[in-house]
């Protein structure tokens, strides 16, 4: 191997080692961030019954835990026609290029069949993108929340916010099934790395994964700045000047968390134009390595978030739809009620006190539960209750015995 071949190759690993840890970083805060949340998890979530909102919430958290674990398991950091003027007798280029595909590759010694790595492609595939369609809905579910709309807006904004990713995934998994596996390389062998890893020219030349890339790349755009408008329209326009409990959790939490999601969406969607960067070009970039990990792990945390703060709010302002989809009673010991202040349905006379308490499905205990207001209206009927049976109290017992002496006198 020639010097110049060296330089390239110890470049070149140096910055895969940098690639992977960052990496790794992400992947480890997220894992840290499951651990110290698990208290929410127990207390808020797990005493559901299944139902969509669980579904949703365990989706989110465990299926990016099991993605995670997929690419540990099964991606090689070289791909095969861009290292193998490496291997003798196989020069297919000369070296005056970057090696450019990357995705977070590492080195596990193990030994797996193409076959396997292609199946692991698959399941790991499934997983990422179930992740992220589960965050879509979350999403389009929180700006039908928030613009407290019906069921045919709330249905075209989950359209708006769907539509791409489902054709996206659909795509990916298609391709992916349909690029055949390929043995791996001496030299990623040699490294460690058990598996192939596919360019973009490849999927791009063998698959449909990259059909009419332009097009969706720029409708997504067109989409995604559709939805923070309207999120801004909800969050900054509609809602100044109310207090509705849900209202205040939107602002305060479920607000920041749905103009962090647009955001980073946003900013994926523009990398992702055609007119700012290619899909060549983004191979091997640190830059796209660190907003695609970004995008992965921020968005789950920030979905998490949300369905929680959504799942913690007694009443809800919304339509029925919505509300059926997501929302519901406050589980016990979740603790949130006075956090928020009283809202429109929360009377302690009892005049009002269920409106908006949802008994649709959507999260729903196991045993049968009391809304903020209804507690307050059964305690205050229980202590009346308890009264009368006690004969009152104290003063009104000492009173009724200084009228009897002033009756008998």
């Amino acid at each position: 191997m020639s010097l110049s071949k060296a330089e390239a190759l110890a470049r070149d690993v140096a910055n895969w080692r940098l690639q992977e840890y960052t990496e790794i970083s992400f992947f480890a805060f997220y894992v840290y961030y499951v651990l110290t949340t698990m208290d929410k998890e127990v207390s808020v979530i797990l005493p559901q019954k299944w139902n969509r909102g669980k579904l949703m919430y365990m989706i989110i958290r465990y299926g990016l835990i099991l993605y995670i674990a997929m690419r540990f398991a099964r991606e090689s950091n070289l791909n095969v026609l861009l290292t193998s003027f490496l291997v003798p007798g196989l020069l297919m280029r000369p070296l005056n290029f970057a090696f450019p595909t990357y995705e977070g590759d590492y080195r596990t010694y193990f030994v797996i069949s193409p076959e396997d790595c292609k199946a692991m492609f698959i399941i790991y595939t499934i997983a990422r993108r179930s992740v992220f369609l589960t965050c879509d809905v979350a999403l389009g579910l929180c700006l039908s929340a928030l613009l407290q709309v019906g069921v045919i807006l709330s249905i075209a904004i989950l359209g708006l916010s769907l539509a791409i990713p489902v054709a996206s995934a659909i795509l990916n998994l298609v391709g992916g099934i349909q690029y055949p596996p390929e043995p791996v390389t001496g030299l990623d062998v040699e490294l460690g790395y058990p598996c192939y890893l596919v360019s973009f020219s490849s999927f791009s030349n063998k698959t449909i994964m990259y059909d009419r890339r332009d097009i969706r790349a720029y409708t997504e755009l067109v989409a995604t700045i559709v939805l923070a408008l309207l999120g801004i329209f909800a969050l900054f326009v509609r809602y100044k000047g109310h207090n509705s409990r849900l209202i205040q959790v939107l602002r305060r939490d479920g607000g920041i968390d749905y103009l962090s999601l647009i955001g980073i969406r946003l900013v994926l969607a523009i990398i992702y134009t055609p007119s700012v960067a290619t899909g060549a070009s983004l191979e091997g970039s640190t830059i796209n390595l660190v907003v695609n990990r970004a995008n992965e792990v921020i968005i789950t945390i920030l979905a998490q978030r949300l369905l929680i703060n959504m799942r913690k709010v007694d009443y809800v302002g919304t339509q029925p739809f919505v509300s059926k989809l997501l929302f519901a009673k406050s589980a016990p010991g979740s603790g949130s009620d006075d956090d928020y202040g009283e809202g429109p349905g929360f009377s302690v006379t009892g005049t009002g006190a269920t409106e908006g308490t949802l008994h649709e499905p959507g999260f729903e205990m196991d045993e049968p539960e009391r809304s903020g207001g209804g507690v307050v209206v059964a305690e205050e009927g229980e202590k009346q209750q308890e009264h009368r049976e006690n004969g009152g109290t104290d003063v009104e017992k000492g009173k009724g015995k200084v009228e009897g002496g002033q009756n008998v006198v």
